[in-house]
């Protein structure tokens, strides 16, 4: 799975908007928006404040295919 679209998909699970994940980020909208879209410009450390925001282990988000098993590790 993409990196974009595991965060696509968290982002939606917790019910966060774009709007909050970029300010989180301390970005605009449309930058949280193209980082969705290529996750090719993420920073490391805009990696750790997604998830820091989505109270996710770094190394758990990053590792590949295991969207249900951070799913399950979102807060409720």
């Amino acid at each position: 799975m993409e990196l974009s679209e595991k965060l696509y998909l968290l982002r939606k699970h917790v019910g966060f908007s774009q709007e909050y994940m970029a300010q989180k980020l301390n970005v605009s909208q449309s930058t949280y928006n193209r980082m969705e879209k290529n996750p090719k410009k993420i920073s490391i450390e805009d990696v750790e404040k997604i998830c820091e925001a989505l109270q996710l282990d770094i190394h758990a988000f990053l590792q590949k295919d295991n969207i249900s098993t951070l799913l399950k590790a979102l807060p409720k």
